[in-house]
């Protein structure tokens, strides 16, 4: 069938966006790693606590590790084709040492369950591999983020189509990709109630908080 082929070539092309995003990224290597090792450190709080409570534990851990880390949230209202909705995520910033000063440098996004936000009902067997191609945890720059959710989304609805259902509201291309990519408020995991100013998904605007500087580009 033509639309298991297509999704087939997605779960390729997934795989290799994912592996171009880690080459020559020495801080995103390190940056996995870390990742990694501190959601490793927090499983037990995983399995007892919320999502949200989780990520905040994680986002304090990697901060214990000098990484600029604070949790992201999204929001959006309704409106036409796309049903309101919120989301969080983690995002870490690199710090560029300068003779005079340090300065932000690349943002990354750090989701912790992305590959269960592609989960759809009745999964083609081709869909299967997509799933497997996506990253449990993902770790990546905002633009490869944005091409593996483009990739992903439209082959969750070629298989929800497939198997003759419709596509609901939460899987449309807009909704899925508002989650990382709406208007976001950057927020320290440790010191609840401490706000960054919002956010547009794709400004080079800066953002401070609590005498931080972050680049929320």
């Amino acid at each position: 069938m033509e639309d298991d082929k297509a999704i087939k070539k997605a779960a390729e092309r997934i795989a290799r966006l994912l592996d171009q995003g880690m080459a020559g990224d020495s801080f995103r290597v390190r940056l996995a790693s870390d990742v990694a090792r501190a959601a490793a450190d927090m499983a037990l709080l995983r399995s007892r606590s919320s999502r949200s409570e989780f990520q905040r534990a994680v986002v304090c851990r990697l901060r214990e590790q000098g990484h600029d880390a604070a949790v992201c949230m999204t929001s959006w209202r309704g409106k036409q084709d796309v049903s309101a909705g919120r989301y969080e995520y983690i995002d870490v910033v690199s710090m560029v040492t300068g003779k005079q000063a340090t300065t932000p440098g690349e943002r990354y996004i750090v989701d912790l369950g992305f590959t269960a936000e592609f989960a759809v009902a009745r999964p083609t067997a081709a869909y299967a591999s997509v799933l497997e191609a996506l990253p449990g945890v993902l770790v990546a720059r905002p633009k490869v983020v944005q091409q593996v959710v483009k990739v992903a989304g439209k082959a969750a609805r070629r298989s929800l189509k497939g198997q003759g259902l419709t596509v609901p509201p939460w899987r449309k291309k807009r909704f899925v990709a508002a989650k990382w990519f709406a208007p976001y408020r950057r927020t320290m995991g440790d010191t609840a109630g401490h706000h960054a100013p919002v956010v547009a998904s794709g400004d080079a605007t800066m953002c401070r908080t609590v005498g931080f500087v972050h680049a929320c580009s």
